[in-house]
């Protein structure tokens, strides 16, 4: 149909044909309206593009394992749901042909992936829900229609498998994605371990044990990954990109987005936002800084100012000197590794945290090696905690015997937890007296950069084996230096019950160093 406005044509025709010829052109251009609508919903994924820092994120697909910390509303759901079709796919379809990154890192095989949120309820709500158009999960939103073969769902009706199937280089390719939850993990975490993975896409923050348990399956395929998720907690995972990043960096790589990536929030809605939240919360939750920096439990530790490599002078890199005094604490577990740690206190009042045990294994065997390190060493005491005292209800054995046994002399330390912490924390934000911790003692400094405060504002009971160690050093005695005891008095007792407790306490503070008793 066309309509000419030639003055000819225009005296041939009547006003009501103008009218209606009118009228069947703006039909006409609504159905062109609404089948370009249609097929920009068929095909969104074709006409999606992506910012400048998702456009970062795409040219690092040969990377293994790619991390975003971002802050709210930056995109990193839909970013996360973007990378996981176009593997099940199998190319980034808003990429033309021939452009790099239209199939860099993506196998040329049918691929299995895996997606952990929160909880359920969150699945359905950002990536499966398809209860209606209007309010689709992200993956129903990107997905086309006709490539979805079958989709799963579990027992409370959501989403939890979609398997998709294309012709790609003149054949079908079939993908699958699973999706699980960080609840269904807590409540039975052996299930995370049974299957293998193409890629696993992280959308929020995971314990360590679930990561775990979960990137043994990257293992058998070659797999990849990509953590996608405000930090607001689990500040391990932070932490350890960032240390990976430094030293393999073709391997890991990770980047930082905030709210004020998005172009299409405005400064008015951020604002309002951003203003009902807890000031802790803020850098969180726009800049994607991980919430637990302004928690850590020792945030005085630094890390550039601390952390040394060792002490020259020594006769080996973890034997101080006889002028040293060095005291032990080891923190004992029937399932996890024991910890121990291991800090020389110098005449000239410095400490240097230079060792650590952190490994599973018998009493008898832990023994062994806490003999090995304190060899050749003036050690003053060891401690251990006071549930190492209570018996087994069976054999009525507890750990303390079992030490002595093995040849270790310790003591209680200290239960007062939160004193302990006070006096750490102390001894990191003070100058005056140097503090060193050697690099070989690696668990205490991981640990160090993950123990923080809790939503209740109590230091979280995990990540802290290797500090209870130190917290139970500190508060003892304040880590005083004293002189080698040979150099003091002989202690002068007056009967004979006296001179055997004498010996006993003395054997437990000083181990086998010479006693000097003298009976009147």
């Amino acid at each position: 149909m066309t309509l000419l406005w030639s003055n000819k044509v225009q005296e041939e025709l009547t006003a009501e044909q103008v009218r209606e010829q009118i009228l069947e052109t703006k039909r006409e251009i609504l159905r062109l309206k609404q089948e370009k609508e249609e097929n920009y919903r068929k095909r969104r994924l074709w006409f999606w593009k992506p910012s400048p820092k998702q456009m970062a994120f795409f040219e690092h697909s040969l990377t293994k394992r790619r991390a975003g910390f971002c802050g709210n509303r930056f995109g990193k759901s839909t970013l996360g749901v973007i990378e996981d079709i176009c593997w099940m796919i199998g190319f980034r379809p808003f990429f033309p042909e021939g452009h790099p990154l239209r199939y860099a890192g993506i196998p040329r095989h049918g691929v299995k992936g895996l997606v952990v949120a929160e909880e359920w309820d969150k699945v359905k709500e950002i990536f499966t829900n398809d209860d209606s158009k209007e309010r689709q999960g992200k993956f129903f939103e990107f997905m086309p229609e006709d490539y979805i073969k079958k989709v799963h769902r579990n027992e409370k009706g959501i989403v939890d498998q979609i398997t998709v199937s294309v012709e790609l280089d003149g054949a079908t390719r079939e993908s699958i994605v699973y999706f699980d939850t960080v609840k269904s993990f807590k409540q039975a975490p052996a299930s995370f371990e049974s299957s293998d993975w193409d890629f696993i896409h992280i959308d929020e923050p995971v314990m360590n044990e679930l990561w775990i348990a979960v990137s043994r399956g990257l293992i058998d395929r070659g797999g990849y990954s990509w953590w996608l998720l405000t930090p607001i907690k689990e500040v391990w995972m932070y932490n350890e990109i960032l240390e990976n990043t430094v030293k393999q960096p073709n391997l890991f790589w990770w980047f930082e987005a905030t709210m004020d990536d998005n172009p299409t929030l405005t400064e008015e809605d951020k604002e309002l936002y951003l203003s009902q939240l807890p000031d802790d919360q803020r850098a969180a939750r726009r800049a994607g800084k991980p919430l637990a920096y302004g928690r850590l439990v020792f945030g005085s530790y630094d890390q550039d100012y601390h952390v040394v490599e060792g002490v020259g002078s020594w006769p080996e890199p973890a034997k101080p000197p006889k002028s040293s005094m060095v005291i032990f604490a080891v923190d004992t577990h029937p399932q996890t590794p024991h910890a121990g740690l291991f800090i020389a206190i110098n005449p000239d009042n410095s400490i240097d945290i230079y060792d650590e045990i952190y490994e599973k294994g018998k009493i008898s065997a832990l023994c062994k090696v806490i003999l090995n390190k304190c060899n050749g060493c003036r050690v003053h005491y060891g401690l251990c905690e006071p549930a190492a005292w209570n018996e087994d209800q069976g054999s009525g054995v507890n750990y303390a015997d079992m030490f002595a046994v093995g040849g270790v002399d310790v003591i209680p330390g200290s239960k007062r937890k939160e004193d302990a912490i006070i006096l750490t924390q102390q001894l990191f934000t003070q100058r005056e007296r140097t503090v060193r911790i050697h690099k070989r003692c690696v668990r205490l400094l991981k640990e160090l950069k993950n123990h923080y405060f809790d939503k209740e504002n109590k230091p979280e009971d995990k990540q802290d084996h290797i500090i209870e160690c130190l917290r139970r050093l500190v508060i003892h005695d304040n880590l005083t230096y004293y002189p080698e005891y040979l150099t003091e008095p002989p202690k002068e007792y007056t009967d004979e019950k006296e001179l055997e407790v004498a010996e006993q306490h003395l054997k437990l503070v000083w181990g086998n160093a010479l006693l000097n008793l003298t009976k009147i």
